[in-house]
């Protein structure tokens, strides 16, 4: 190797299609739009390792552990993958994170335990977004709408999807 490329950064040696801590500005948090979900090769040390892999529309993708997977499920209110596809959650890096390999710096990639600050709220269960909506001669906002029907059913829905849920437990209620 000549010594002109043993100058680059150590970071350049890992697979950098990735995200990775080092993507992130000390306290930054980056908020990304969900694309799909899949496996994928990464290489570690050399070695090809395949991994569940969360690709975004709009930023380099990332490894998706289990922590991060279960969050984003609690996030977005479905561990269904194709309703994840549009919605956004914010990352950042979380310095307590214990590095599973022995030498490396603690710290990793965290999904923020709620939705980034947005104006739209998209439905878990039709993945539109949430509208102002009229029920029985009176308006209702959409974060009004959602908020309910996450006490009611355990998820944000709209109002049509939130009729269909409580049609459906009635039914099984009978």
């Amino acid at each position: 190797m000549s010594k002109d490329k043993d100058n680059g950064s150590i970071f350049e040696l890992y697979d950098d299609r990735f995200l990775g801590k080092w993507n992130f500005e000390d306290g930054e948090d980056i908020v990304v739009t969900i694309d799909r979900a899949g496996r994928d090769k990464v290489f570690t040390k050399g070695k090809p390792e395949e991994k569940t892999i969360l690709y975004f529309t709009d930023s380099k993708p990332m490894v998706l552990n289990k922590t991060n997977a279960k969050m984003i499920t609690r996030v977005l209110g479905t561990d269904k993958r194709a309703l994840w596809h549009g919605r956004k959650i914010s990352l950042y890096v979380d310095k307590t994170v214990r590095n599973p390999t022995p030498g490396e710096l603690p710290g990793g990639i965290r999904v923020r335990p709620h939705a980034p600050k947005t104006d739209t709220i998209v439905c878990a269960d039709c993945g539109l977004p949430i509208q102002d909506t009229e029920i029985g001669g009176k308006m209702y906002k959409a974060r009004a709408i959602a908020e309910n029907a996450r006490t009611k059913f355990g998820r944000v829905l709209c109002a049509d999807c939130a009729r269909i849920a409580r049609e459906k437990e009635e039914v099984a209620n009978e």
